[in-house]
């Protein structure tokens, strides 16, 4: 599902229900709702661009990222540039801007965050209602998560039906204009 999307390369847009091929999904703005095939959804918030590697991980370049995962899906993995999120069964968000700085957030179950810089000294669980600040080159720090920040399933498609309403009602409006036109015979 998507809602007032500004895909990157309108030539790469896939159709609405249609599968991604593995690759690369870019926005400029807009909201995309992605089902995984191994259970897990995501929410992605432009401007973003994530990478499609498998049906159980991806990595978020920049962006806004909210994902849920069932426990058959446990293990699901999302990348940045400093840090690797797996998924223990939960419901989490990263942000990550331009540069690969990144937050994670974990608002249900538990997720283990791993560096990926080359020192890598620093792996953690973090926890339902904790967070991490992931900056280059300095410690991690904690955040609280905030929810409100990330959009949801449930908000994406509260968006596509207030969309597909102001459509509708714009149609209605212009098939009245049309139908008391005196031109009109038939």
């Amino acid at each position: 599902e998507a809602v007032d999307v500004n895909w990157e390369n309108q030539a790469l847009m896939p159709h609405l229900g249609g599968a991604f091929d593995l690759g690369t999904v870019a926005l400029m703005s807009g909201f995309v709702h992605i089902d995984f095939l191994c259970g897990a959804n995501v929410v992605l918030e432009g401007p973003a661009r994530l990478e499609l590697l498998s049906t159980t991980e991806a990595i978020l370049h920049y962006g806004k990222l909210r994902a849920r995962v069932p426990e058959p899906a446990k293990g699901f993995t999302i990348s940045t540039a400093n840090a690797e999120i797996i998924d223990l069964g939960t419901e989490f968000a990263i942000e990550c801007d331009y540069d690969g700085e990144s937050e994670v957030h974990v608002f249900d179950g538990a997720v283990e965050v791993r560096d990926l810089s080359p020192s890598n000294q620093k792996n953690r669980l973090v926890k339902s209602g904790a967070g991490l600040r992931l900056p280059h080159g300095v410690n991690w720090s904690d955040i609280t998560p905030d929810e409100a920040r990330f959009a949801d399933v449930k908000d994406v498609a509260d968006l596509a039906q207030v969309n597909m309403s102001d459509r509708l009602k714009a149609w209605h409006g212009h098939q009245s204009t049309i139908l008391q036109h005196p031109a009109l015979v038939a």
